[in-house]
């Protein structure tokens, strides 16, 4: 005689288990686990934005310096080509030129800048036909970070670094 083994509840048992368990599945997370989540999302997105902020302003403080190099060349350009003398100023986040004819200087020209960096020029700087330049040192700020833009009598311009 051989017994087989009951399976019949042993198999109630099993499938109502089972049938429980994807019951609960289907039903979605706990509120305590949606919190959690949120909870740690919002940390990271903190952290990310206080970390982001200083890179932003660098970013913006290099495109108004990339910016002012370029007029600069520019206007330095254009006094070689035009066989006569620009003449160079900012206030306010506006840049200032003119050019000399003979012996008079022509209306003042502008040039608008980033407004949200500010811009230290004392005086004017002057582009000279022959290429040659006023030196010249232009601070330009964002914030707590600033950064050089040096123009020597050649009329070669360079850069600090950030600081």
């Amino acid at each position: 005689m051989q017994m087989l083994p009951d399976s019949g509840v042993h198999t109630f048992v099993k499938s109502h288990t089972s049938l429980e368990s994807s019951r609960r599945s289907c039903l979605g997370f706990s509120l305590v686990e949606v919190l959690a989540t949120l909870v740690i999302i919002s940390l990271i997105t903190g952290i990310a934005a206080v970390s982001f902020g200083p890179l932003r302003q660098k970013h913006n403080l290099s495109l108004a310096t990339e910016d002012l190099v370029r007029q600069f060349r520019l206007l330095r350009i254009k006094a070689i080509l035009d066989k006569t003398t620009y003449q160079a100023k900012i206030n306010n986040q506006v840049l200032h030129y003119r050019l000399k004819l003979g012996n008079r200087w022509e209306d003042w020209q502008t040039y608008q800048l980033s407004n949200q960096i500010q811009y230290n020029m004392s005086g004017t700087s002057r582009f000279y036909e022959k290429g040659f330049v006023s030196p010249k040192t232009v601070t330009l700020s964002d914030g707590e970070y600033r950064q050089q833009l040096i123009v020597n009598i050649n009329g070669r311009i360079r850069t600090s670094e950030l600081y």
